[in-house]
């Protein structure tokens, strides 16, 4: 600030509180160039203006999973009903959130399953989600992935994240001025991969489902840590 010459922030998110957060832009000249963060967030005392209240669309969920009566949670479903005829026929069994997010600043959590295979992030509104896709930026997905013991960005050809563990909270960042797309480790405060991208139209919350071990848990805004 004021023409301070900074170094390059740490990674890690300092002075968080419980509940509440603020985003705070940062020059691009100043970060990592692995990171690709413009903005990051730090603690603030009053009024959190980014955390959202996502909850789960059921009528856009795959016939394999089961979404809770709250629409906070998905896991397999134990009992598989038939495919509807527009049954999403992506690379993975998913279900979109019960929002378009079309402006602004928007951030909720995921709790994951870590010893279970998932997909969480954002997909453009027009992108090909009833017929069989690969879900890449390219197609209009934003995507992390966690394979049976990996973590990936899903760019055009995934991108392999060297982590010590895979997180248990995830926290998702979406700008769309700057067309950003953040994930965070929320118990470990430190950034784990950020897209940048333009979106030329909407984009929705997207929870994939890859087996049986796997749930997928929003945490309530006023919940958030």
């Amino acid at each position: 600030p004021g023409g301070q010459e900074l170094e390059a922030p740490d990674t890690s998110l300092t002075q968080v509180t419980r509940h509440k957060f603020e985003f705070l832009s940062v020059q691009p000249r100043l970060l990592n160039t692995r990171c690709l963060v413009i903005s990051w967030f730090y603690c603030k005392t009053e009024n959190n203006q980014t955390s959202m209240s996502v909850q789960l669309d059921a009528s856009t969920s795959s016939s394999r999973l089961a979404v809770s009566s709250d629409r906070l949670q998905v896991r397999e479903s134990a009992v598989r009903s038939a495919a509807p005829s527009e049954e999403p026929l992506a690379e993975w069994p998913y279900v979109l959130g019960y929002a378009i997010i079309t402006a602004g600043r928007h951030y909720w959590e995921v709790e994951v399953s870590t010893n279970g295979g998932w997909r969480i992030g954002v997909m453009s509104e027009s992108a090909p989600w009833k017929r069989r896709s690969h879900m890449s930026p390219g197609r209009g997905y934003w995507t992390l992935w966690k394979s049976s013991s990996c973590l990936w960005a899903c760019t055009e050809e995934p991108t392999k994240l060297q982590r010590a563990a895979v997180p248990r909270l995830i926290g998702v960042y979406v700008d769309v001025g700057e067309g950003q797309v953040s994930f965070y480790d929320v118990d470990r405060r430190v950034h784990i991969y950020t897209f940048s991208d333009t979106f030329r139209c909407g984009v929705v919350p997207v929870f994939g489902h890859l087996d049986a071990d796997t749930v997928l848990k929003i945490i309530p805004a006023e919940m958030s840590v």
